[in-house]
């Protein structure tokens, strides 16, 4: 898991933040790294933890994310967690790998300490946060307002199906009500002729007297 120390400067030199640094302040950076190791699925920091350090992918993907919800995929060659190097507060996000991950961290104390001379180093950071939190917003509600496109269709659908569900419980209510109306029509019509028959019944029964 062990990277040479002027590979890992090179790999460092080749990020935007760090492009005017000198080689030889890239060599002590990168000899006082750690590389840390993270299997799939495992985190790398949770969501809450205060920040100390920014990671570079040296190999492996990882996903930076709020509970279930993935904000974005970080692939080798990137780095994640400068926000630690502006503020110790705690994580907005958390990170985990989504495929094995080596990482080179530079912890906060060792940034400031070999940088210190470097404040152009920190104006790249604030850009690269600027214009990273501007392209998540942008991506947040493009998938809000995909949703609620998503609801708006879902609703259209439910009020249809509500609506025909309506008109065939209306048009089973009017055939009940037209069979209801048959039937008392056939009911009058046997009383009717029940009483019709009695009738013609008795008047017989009184001309045989």
């Amino acid at each position: 898991m062990s990277i040479e120390a002027t590979t890992l400067a090179g790999k460092l030199g080749q990020m935007d933040i760090f492009h005017s640094i000198p080689e030889d302040i890239l060599l002590h950076l990168a000899r006082q790294c750690r590389i840390d190791r993270v299997e799939p699925g495992d985190a790398v920091f949770h969501k809450g933890e205060p920040g100390r350090a920014l990671y570079l992918i040296l190999d492996g993907v990882a996903r930076v994310h709020d509970g279930d919800f993935t904000v974005a995929q970080i692939q080798a060659g990137h780095c994640f967690g400068e926000m630690a190097l502006l503020d110790e507060g705690a994580r907005s996000m958390s990170v985990s790998a989504t495929e094995t991950c080596r990482l080179a961290r530079i912890d906060r104390e060792v940034f400031f300490d070999v940088l210190c001379d470097y404040p152009d180093v920190m104006q790249r950071i604030v850009s690269l946060l600027t214009s990273r939190l501007r392209r998540q917003t942008d991506k947040t509600l493009e998938q809000l307002r995909r949703r609620e496109e998503e609801l708006s269709k879902l609703v259209e659908a439910r009020t249809a199906e509500l609506m025909q569900q309506k008109e065939e419980a209306e048009k089973l209510r009017a055939k009940a009500e037209a069979e209801k109306q048959e039937a008392e029509k056939q009911r009058r019509r046997a009383e009717q002729s029940e009483r019709a028959e009695q009738q013609f019944l008795a008047n017989m029964i009184h001309e045989i007297r």
